[in-house]
């Protein structure tokens, strides 16, 4: 006689594996990144390249940036990812920007890392964001692929401003130099990168559906309809 697994088995195999597949992605999320920053770094060492500023290479989306308050934000459906200076703050009812862009953090609590790269985000689809971070997409040749490799790799100390609260204001990062690839290479960089960044994307989109499917299932887990114990973490 076949063996029919019982809902409450059926469910725990799923929330297991929904919860397996998240942690996955993320992990490879982080190794593409960390293949991307390789990628760039062995180009810099093999090639004659020349000092840029930023603002060659960069441009700014900040004029379109409007924050809303706790307030607004309460009234609204939420949709749309809001963005801050370092993750997504909220969902709003409405968006700004339609796309795959990088955002900078301008000001808050940390601007930079432990070794002074700036706080990066890569965005995707329709979202909001505020005014505490810098929205930039490439030019000549860079793509948002290589921008978000290049800018991992850059010290910033230097221009971070502020004790209380540290900002990179945007005349700082525009005019800020690195030695960068001239346009022709950074194309091939591009090419090379942007398949790296889509799979990122696509582990993201991903994420956000079965994240979904994990917040219908966890609170039967801690109403105690969902039982895990066969489950080996």
């Amino acid at each position: 006689m076949a063996i029919v697994d019982s809902p409450t088995t059926t469910q725990n195999t799923a929330l297991f594996n929904i919860l397996f597949i998240i942690h996955t992605s993320i992990y490879l999320n982080e190794n593409l990144y960390e293949q991307m920053l390789s990628i760039f770094n062995n180009a810099r060492r093999t090639s004659a390249w020349n000092k840029h500023k930023l603002g060659d290479v960069l441009i700014f989306f900040d004029n379109l940036r409007k924050p809303l308050s706790s307030i607004q934000r309460e009234k609204m459906a939420h949709i749309y990812p809001y963005y801050g200076a370092a993750s997504i703050v909220d969902y709003v009812e409405d968006y700004l920007f339609d796309g795959t862009y990088i955002l900078i953090s301008e000001d808050g609590a940390n601007v930079i890392d432990s070794f002074g790269h700036p706080l990066t985000q890569y965005t995707y689809g329709k979202f909001w964001v505020n005014n505490h971070a810098h929205i930039v997409k490439g030019s000549n040749g860079y793509s948002e692929a290589l921008v978000y490799a290049m800018l991992g790799t850059l010290n910033m100390q230097s221009i971070v401003t502020g004790a209380a609260q540290p900002k990179i204001n945007q005349a700082n990062l525009r005019n800020f130099e690195a030695v960068l690839p001239e346009s022709e290479e950074a194309q091939v960089l591009s090419e090379l990168l942007n398949p790296m960044l889509q799979q990122m994307l696509h582990h993201n989109q991903e994420n956000e559906k079965l994240s979904e499917l994990r917040d219908i299932l966890l609170p039967q887990l801690m109403s105690g309809a969902l039982d895990v114990s066969a489950i080996d973490l």
